[in-house]
């Protein structure tokens, strides 16, 4: 019956306390009044141990609910003014409950996030004020695991943050908070000291209130080193998003013509199919481009390329029309325009009127572009802007193949026809070849650009038909869409690992398919592929971010993103990916290193690129390195390693010791 009264008597108290009462709910009061309960239950049978044990576990019962310290110092004073106890047991025994709850809390769930400073590597600053944290925990451990007695603390001057905050570095830093800092650091030196003694002589209900004022000062502390951090990091992050914002501009325009690539095409094509208006989409397809680049050479070439692009744009203020450069030799236009056809004959005409003068040898000729064109009508038919695009490329070649210089139209049944034949030879070969192991890798040397070593080579594949060897490009495209493209990955990387004994003393750039990222079988072989950076392109990091990390958990290989620059480009998900370490690589996209050498916005992008590495701490690697000058080029913007034709072509694995070291001057 005694009980049942103290026990009314608190909660009344308890809740005549206007800050009590808005921390313990009616959910919580109820709780409390049964932990009360269970407390007073058969007092008169435990001994001073056992009620010490009840009060810890009711104090850290207190600390649970969300109870801050001041609020808990009331709860205390009430309790220990009702309950029947000696003098300070009530309030001495639940502060202890209390503050072992709360440094186990901030222990598991709040030190760690701190102690990890993800980019440590880049500010050095961070490492003075973690080792300061480290000592902070092994107080507060001392505390948890009662070894306070075997524990010395020091003061601030022997911490390594001290001598930190009292160079010029520091100051330079905080400037005038650098006193405020400094007087926070001693105050928690100091503090954890007191604290000690105070656990020392069990004094816990002023421990709490000392702990409390140390972990608020700690949290001070860490938020000048933080903020700092961040603010560090946002402007670079800012910085990094303007060179990106002008890298995508730029991917997006061709290099020759300066109107827009396939790039946006695909971008515009994905928002007009989404309004679900009709329109027509145009290719206009230069004849026999390459004999052209041949016996003019590519400089004519390229004016050549200009004046169609000169001519489609002019037509911009007669027609709604939109244009833009894909391919070697090819311009795709989409129309808004009813009578299509007739713009068509229009554009075709005027572009066929253009008139070069070529000078060969002493003599000029004078000739005149011939075009191929193709059209269709966009509606609720097509599907994706890879489906619109590759329809038009086959009725783009049912045009050359029937009448060179023509105009075609979309022929649903005559193109349908070609599409599945097409697709189903490439497909029916490919699984042959993967079949019958036609499948060769092939290895294209990677040079370390400064000391002109090979650092390693990157795993190709070619395929054997009829005696002769076919480049991947020819069927990398149907490999994807069939799911192939993961069994021919097995099969590479099955090659690499019974080879091991002559490609292990190189490093293996081994292109990954997200098909293959899905494999259980590429997980598994991954862990003994130690000397393979797995590359991946941007649109499959930015897909499959989570995996990657994972991947790079279980195997520790490292990873290069591949083709960067050329227009995906999330700068946020790079940014992610090299803070985790997943990747360290950045392969420059091969189309911009080989037109380096004759076009400013090719220099603007890599150099934009080398900028993005460094501040990320990657390396780069240039593709398609095709002549000696690309070669100075990249060696001057500083560039690490490079690849393509002109240092190494793609060879089979008995020649890849052939290869000499690069001359570092040319």
């Amino acid at each position: 019956m005694e009980e049942q009264k103290i026990l009314e008597k608190t909660i009344q108290n308890l809740m005549e306390d206007p800050d009590i009462k808005i921390f313990l709910s009616r959910d919580l009061l109820e709780t409390t009044k049964n932990k009360l309960s269970e407390l007073l239950k058969n007092l008169p049978d435990f001994n001073n141990y056992l009620i010490e044990k009840k009060l810890t576990d009711f104090g850290s019962y207190i600390f649970e609910t969300g109870v801050p310290v001041k609020i808990f110092s009331k709860i205390t004073n009430i309790l220990e003014n009702i309950l029947p106890f000696s003098q300070n047991m009530t309030k001495n025994y639940m502060s202890r409950g209390y503050l072992i709850q709360m440094i186990r809390i901030h222990k598991e769930a709040i030190f760690p996030v701190y102690l990890q400073m993800e980019n440590m590597k880049e500010i050095k600053m961070l490492e003075h004020f973690r080792r300061h944290l480290l000592y902070l925990l092994q107080v507060i451990t001392a505390i948890e695991e009662e070894m306070y007695y075997q524990f010395e603390p020091f003061d601030e001057k022997k911490c390594p943050l001290h001598n930190w905050l009292t160079s010029d570095e520091a100051t330079k830093i905080f400037d005038k908070e650098i006193k405020r800092i400094k007087n926070i650091h001693n105050s928690i030196h100091r503090l954890s000291t007191l604290l000690l003694e105070r656990m020392k002589n069990f004094q816990y209900y002023s421990a709490v209130k000392i702990y409390d004022e140390i972990f608020k000062n700690s949290l001070h502390l860490l938020f000048y080193s933080r903020s700092y951090t961040e603010n560090l990091l946002t402007e670079k992050k800012e910085k990094l998003q303007k060179i990106v914002r002008k890298l995508r501009s730029l991917s997006e325009q061709d290099t020759v013509t300066r109107i827009h690539n396939d790039i946006r095409l695909f971008k515009v094509l994905k928002i007009h199919m989404r309004s679900k208006k009709e329109f027509y989409i145009a290719i206009f397809d230069i004849d026999d481009f390459r004999y052209i680049n041949q016996v003019y050479g590519f400089k004519i070439g390229n004016i050549l390329l200009k004046e169609v692009a000169k001519t489609l744009e002019s037509f911009k203020s007669k027609y709604k029309i939109l244009n833009f450069k894909t391919g070697s030799n090819s311009f795709v236009s989409i129309i808004f325009e009813k009578n299509v056809e007739n713009i068509i004959k229009d554009i075709k005409k005027s572009t066929e009127n253009i008139e070069l003068d070529v000078k060969i040898d002493t003599h000029s000729v004078k000739f005149y572009p011939k075009l191929t064109a193709a059209y269709l009508k966009v509606d609720n038919f097509f599907s994706s802007p890879d489906e619109v695009l590759e329809i038009l490329d086959i009725v783009l070649y049912r045009g050359k193949r029937e009448n060179k210089g023509s105009i075609v139209s979309y022929d649903k049944k005559k193109d349908s026809k070609i599409e599945v034949a097409k697709c189903l030879d490439k497909q029916i070969f490919l699984g042959y070849a993967i079949k019958e192991n036609k499948i060769k890798p092939f290895f294209q040397p990677i040079f370390n650009i400064k000391t002109g070593e090979i650092l390693g080579f990157e795993a190709l594949f070619r395929i054997e038909r009829d005696g002769e060897i076919y480049p991947a490009g020819d069927f990398i495209n149907i490999a994807y869409k069939t799911g192939l493209i993961a069994e021919v990955d097995k099969l590479i990387t099955k090659y690499i690992l019974s080879n091991m004994d002559i490609l292990n003393r190189y490093t293996i750039f081994l292109n990954i398919s997200p098909q293959t990222l899905k494999e259980k079988w590429f997980v598994e072989s991954a862990r003994y592929l130690d000397n393979c950076v797995f590359e991946i392109t941007e649109q499959m990091a930015f897909e499959n971010i989570n995996k990657l990390k994972m991947l790079n958990i279980e195997t520790s290989n490292s990873m290069a993103l591949d083709d960067f620059g050329s227009g995906y480009s999330s700068i946020k998900t790079v940014v992610e990916l090299a803070s985790h370490n997943v990747i360290s690589f950045l392969k420059i996209d091969g189309a911009i290193i080989r037109d380096i050498d004759k076009n400013r916005e090719s220099f603007f992008i890599v150099e934009s690129i080398v900028k993005i590495a460094k501040t990320l701490s990657l390396k780069t690697v240039a593709e398609f390195i095709e002549n000696k000058r690309i070669l100075e080029i990249i060696r001057n913007l500083q560039i690490d390693y490079a690849q393509g034709f002109y240092l190494g072509k793609p060879s089979p694995i008995t020649e890849i010791n052939n290869f000499k070291i690069l001359k570092t001057k040319e």
